[in-house]
């Protein structure tokens, strides 16, 4: 297998669905408040168009893995836009990138594809002056999180939600 990452195009928009698809699935399956819907009730292509224009808006980048002409990955991410005035008065601005999706097809996984796909977005944010890289992971997650880690992410933030519904 020889995987090479490219710049996303128009041409790829149909891989792009079915790979953000597969995510929203795996998702899905490991969600266990169910509040993650199933990809058969999920809108793709919506939800594409919605980050193309994040992409667009946020001077970002799409990138692909292809197998020969296959696509078996992707990445998206982001620069974000200067601080804010409560950012200054918090703590010290720094520039930012995030890295707003990452997929790779189940039976690649575990090939470097994904070290690859974040390889290549880190490179471009530190052109683009970034100083860090911000990835948000789905806590039930957890061989995503190993995932980061392994590339020399930390944990910075703890996010905590509480079903009231019930109560």
């Amino acid at each position: 297998m020889a995987v090479r990452i490219v710049p996303y195009s128009s041409e790829d928009r149909a891989e792009l669905e079915r790979l953000i698809t597969e995510l929203q699935g795996y998702i899905a399956e490991i969600d266990p408040e169910k509040q993650t819907r199933p990809k058969e009730e999920f809108n793709a292509k919506r939800y594409v168009a919605l980050l193309l224009e994040k992409v667009k808006e946020g001077r970002g980048y799409v990138l692909l893995a292809a197998d020969g002409e296959k696509r078996i990955g992707c990445i998206a991410g982001i620069v974000r836009a200067q601080p804010s005035e409560q950012d200054f008065i918090e703590g010290y601005p720094v520039k930012i990138g995030d890295i707003l999706e990452l997929v790779v097809e189940e039976k690649h996984r575990g090939k470097k594809v994904g070290e690859l796909l974040v390889a290549e977005l880190e490179q471009i944010f530190q052109k683009a002056g970034c100083q860090i890289i911000h990835v948000s992971c789905f806590a039930p997650n957890i061989p995503a999180h190993r995932f980061y880690l392994q590339q020399g992410y930390f944990d910075r933030n703890i996010d905590l939600w509480k079903n009231v519904f019930d109560q």
